[in-house]
């Protein structure tokens, strides 16, 4: 039988010759302490490596982790900061026509979007969009955050700019 490989790195998996960083193969939520010890460590996710009978292109397959992982993420984040955000999306939405994550982050500042993980903020852009705030283009913008190398972003078009007095938005926002 042959031995699987490890579809990130090409390593052999599990085993000593899986040179990923523990955190490949899993859906990478959120991290967990230990109460006693307070060491932090990764709480596996769903599976991501493909099994050696599995097709290794599978949109499918794809969509479904990434939902998961959007849901997974937006379910350990608190309720309040999911609101802060999605209040941030509003305000941004309202004065432009086009907005990324690097505008969510340049509005609220890095203190407050950190305040969770920013991994959770493709759950609550989905959530903004649901409610009639924002759609997807389907386009992509160069991150300008020089943390994340110029790394490809979503662009959102937003359904309330200019006078888009669209009050299910304002409705949306104050009950929740």
């Amino acid at each position: 039988m042959e031995e699987a490989h490890c579809l990130f790195c090409g390593g052999a998996r599990p085993g000593p010759g899986h040179r990923c960083d523990g955190k490949q193969g899993h859906v990478e939520a959120h991290m967990d302490a230990d109460p006693a010890t307070g060491q932090e460590h990764w709480t596996p996710g769903l599976r991501i490596h493909a099994a050696a009978d599995e097709p290794v292109l599978d949109a499918a397959r794809a969509a479904q982790l990434s939902d998961a992982g959007c849901q997974q993420s937006g379910d350990r984040a608190a309720d309040d900061w999911k609101m802060d955000m999605v209040r941030g999306i509003y305000v941004i939405a309202r004065r432009q026509p086009l907005l990324t994550s690097d505008d969510l982050w340049a509005e609220l500042g890095a203190a407050a979007v950190q305040r969770c993980n920013p991994s959770a903020l493709g759950g609550v852009f989905r959530s903004a969009a649901r409610d009639g705030l924002i759609r997807l283009t389907g386009d992509r913008l160069e991150s300008r955050r020089p943390a994340h190398h110029r790394r490809p972003l979503r662009v959102w078009q937003s359904l309330i700019f200019r006078d888009g007095t669209k009050q299910i938005a304002d409705t949306l926002l104050t009950d929740r």
